[in-house]
């Protein structure tokens, strides 16, 4: 990701939590967004990243994110939930989206163990489905 960030001249880190971990990377570009829909977390987001001049967004969901078309040419995203053709929309042409996100079936032998019921997404969520659907 480093050579992402070195490459970029704007960023968006899509579901920031507290900031913690924009604030830690290195190297950021000039124009740099944080969306958060937690609301416990946008002060504490703001406070942490916004005396860096990064700009945090509260948001509902992220189908309509306020950010220009075609603004970015990075867009990190941990383990938000996104919305593909909203990514295509903010994205510049050649842009990068970069995710960490984790599967139908995460953590369910602990569930099971901590008899804790969680509803899967009926397997539709796998790294096959979804790079289809960002092609």
């Amino acid at each position: 990701m480093q050579q992402q960030l070195l490459n970029a001249d704007s960023l968006l880190d899509m579901g920031t939590g507290g900031g913690e971990f924009l604030a830690s990377l290195s190297g950021l570009p000039p124009i740099v967004y944080a969306t958060e829909s937690y609301p416990p977390n946008i002060p504490i987001a703001r406070s942490c990243l916004e005396p860096l001049g990064i700009k945090v967004l509260a948001i509902e969901n992220e189908q309509d994110l306020p950010l220009p078309d075609q603004a970015l040419q990075l867009v990190i995203n941990r383990h938000e939930s996104y919305w593909v053709p909203e990514l295509f929309r903010m994205l510049e042409a050649g842009g990068v989206f970069l995710t960490q996100q984790v599967g139908a079936l995460d953590c369910v032998q602990i569930n099971e163990f901590l008899e804790v019921y969680t509803e899967p997404d009926s397997g539709q969520w796998t790294l096959e489905n979804e790079t289809q659907k960002l092609e």
